[in-house]
């Protein structure tokens, strides 16, 4: 009896520790040279893709053009040459990239030389959240003028 105390805790904890590695960094990019790294896409422009990862303070920033393989498992905005802006996850197969809409559908193939900007996504919607506040205080002195000013927005 003790021995099925013993493994139904190991198994309790087991199932507790693959499921936060589950929140853990779940991107991953191959490079031609065959090196990897994992960690979370965090945007791409101007050609060069920007990855954190755990063991370091500050953001890797990779050439896109270096980047063999590359599958993500978190959200992103892909916009492509041709002004479309896809929303979903990421996988490569050969030299093609799939995008699976997050909306479901059809997976969407497209080459390296066809993405020009990806941006991380939040899931939550307080994740997508921005609000901000602006206050303003002016003084003239000539005219012995003051003037307070509020700004607020939202999206």
């Amino acid at each position: 009896m003790n021995n099925l105390k013993k493994s139904n805790f190991l198994l309790i904890l087991f199932v507790i520790i693959s499921g936060f590695s589950a929140f853990a960094q779940t991107d991953s990019l191959v490079f031609k040279n065959g090196n990897a790294i994992v960690g979370e896409i965090k945007s791409m422009e101007k050609g060069g893709l920007y990855i954190e990862t755990d063991f370091s303070k500050d953001d890797f920033h990779i050439e896109w053009g270096e980047i063999a393989e590359i599958y993500s498992v978190s959200s992103l905005l892909i916009s492509t040459s041709d002004g479309r802006r896809l929303y979903g996850t990421v996988h490569t197969e050969g030299e093609q990239i799939f995008i699976r809409p997050a909306e479901g559908g059809e997976e969407i193939p497209l080459s390296f030389d066809e993405i020009i900007f990806i941006k991380s996504v939040d899931q939550g919607f307080l994740d997508r959240l921005n609000a901000g506040i602006d206050l303003g205080y002016s003084l003239t002195k000539a005219r012995n003028q003051r003037q307070f000013t509020i700004r607020s927005n939202a999206g």
